[in-house]
């Protein structure tokens, strides 16, 4: 009889923790330093992605909708292919407009797979969101110029870095590319960022100790690119953030929901190949 209570008691703490970790979204802080800003200079970006089939809780849209950041990267799949309805995007895209941070947004895979995307895009727009399909733009923050690139989805083969990176002018300034998929980075020209924003892998959703994620899409078995930093090679930053919701298995384990604040400071002392970097 006990083994059953025991077994009954693991079973329950399971289920809490899987719905805790799916319905509840924290904010996780990143720390980037980088050679390119100078002594104190800072910008804060905040990044939400792969909203997906989730309803934000109102206390989870009033935290987001009182944070200053200095910029909002949305980096996709804020609906799924049957969206009846885009009212969960607008109530999210309204609390972060609270914030007064300008936003940009590059799409995602299960973005395109709907209808009425565009439907969907041209109300954001209306709202204020910048959409960067294979653009960039700049943005003054303090003394701070920065690049801000964005692709359409790599997933679906609809991004065009050569597109994204023409006319704009790099010397000396710090250059943020906005990509849904992290295998952006199979294409030569991720190399003109200083630090790639994607989403797409929900970090596995369901994580083992030790091992992490076992699936993401578009890799094998165990990915390499799954959450997190990731320093590339040629000096290049990328940050997975595992997001919001959920597809097809509608649960997240030891991978909770979030949205990331990331602190792009500067580093005068900096010599080396890559920034300095530290999860908070």
């Amino acid at each position: 009889m006990w083994i059953l209570m025991l077994i009954s008691a693991i079973v329950g703490l399971l289920i809490a923790r899987i719905s805790y970790e799916t319905r509840w979204t924290r904010v996780a802080e990143v720390e980037v330093r980088t050679a390119r800003l100078k002594g104190r200079e800072e910008v804060k970006i905040l990044q939400v992605t792969d909203l997906h089939n989730l309803a934000l809780s109102d206390d989870v849209l009033l935290q987001l909708s009182a944070m200053r950041p200095d910029l909002i990267a949305i980096t996709g799949d804020l609906i799924d292919g049957d969206e009846k309805d885009f009212s969960r995007v607008y109530r999210l895209i309204d609390a972060l407009c609270q914030t007064g941070a300008p936003m940009y947004f590059c799409s995602g895979n299960n973005d395109w797979e709907h209808k009425r995307y565009r439907e969907m895009l041209q109300e954001m727009q209306q709202r204020g969101v910048r959409v960067l399909g294979n653009t960039h733009t700049t943005l003054t923050v303090g003394d701070v110029t920065l690049n801000i690139a964005g692709v359409d989805d790599p997933h679906t083969r609809r991004d065009n870095l050569d597109k994204a990176w023409e006319g704009m002018e790099r010397e000396g300034r710090f250059t943020l590319l906005l990509a849904h998929d992290p295998m952006i980075i199979r294409r030569e020209l991720h190399a003109l960022a200083d630090l790639i924003l994607s989403g797409h892998t929900h970090g596995g959703q369901i994580r083992f100790p030790f091992f992490g994620a076992l699936v993401a899409p578009g890799q094998k078995l165990f990915p390499d690119y799954d959450k997190g930093i990731f320093p590339l090679k040629n000096g290049t930053i990328l940050y997975i953030d595992s997001g919001l919701g959920t597809s097809r298995l509608p649960i997240r384990f030891l991978n909770q929901s979030q949205v990331t604040l990331l602190h792009v400071r500067g580093d005068s002392d900096f010599l080396g190949d890559h920034p300095f970097l530290s999860i908070e």
